[in-house]
């Protein structure tokens, strides 16, 4: 199941330009962000600022689907995936917020991410995302490389 938010409050001031309130549902981003739980969205953040690897954003999956995932790779960039390795350009990925759960697979001598995928090439003006939840998650593997204009804003820490 993948993860949609759905809007918890209107844009109202309260939280003003730069937070907006949603709420996650369903598995695609644990164990990092979980059912239900509230997030603040900066909608103007990629104005002033680059994406950056490792970012969690949310964007329009389709008209009626908000999704948040993680920027794994960038414009231009080859990514590909075999088990619990991500690869751009070549280079393994270190996913620090992910140590934690590969650790618990590895305990159990299971791969924490059964969904593999060949190498392809991040497009100008996408980014190629994926869920935390590598083997329960919607991401750019199913539905490709999200436009940036696709994309209403990230995650604040």
């Amino acid at each position: 199941m993948e993860l949609i938010l759905a809007l918890l409050l209107s844009f109202s001031t309260i939280y003003g330009e730069h937070h907006k309130p949603y709420v996650t549902t369903g598995p695609s981003m644990e164990p990092n962000y979980y059912q239900d739980q509230r997030i603040t969205v900066d909608p103007v953040y990629y104005k002033d600022h680059s994406f950056h690897r490792g970012d969690v954003i949310v964007f329009q999956a389709a008209k009626d689907k908000i999704y948040i995932k993680r920027v794994i790779a960038l414009p231009g960039e080859r990514v590909r995936i075999e088990g619990d390795n991500v690869y751009i350009d070549g280079q393994p990925l270190y996913e620090p917020y992910l140590q934690s759960a590969l650790q618990d697979a590895a305990k159990k001598k299971v791969p924490y991410n059964y969904r593999n995928m060949k190498e392809m090439t991040v497009p100008e003006h996408a980014v190629f995302v994926l869920g935390d939840n590598r083997s329960n998650s919607s991401d750019s593997r199913d539905i490709g490389p999200v436009s940036i204009e696709r994309i209403l804003g990230k995650v604040n820490d």
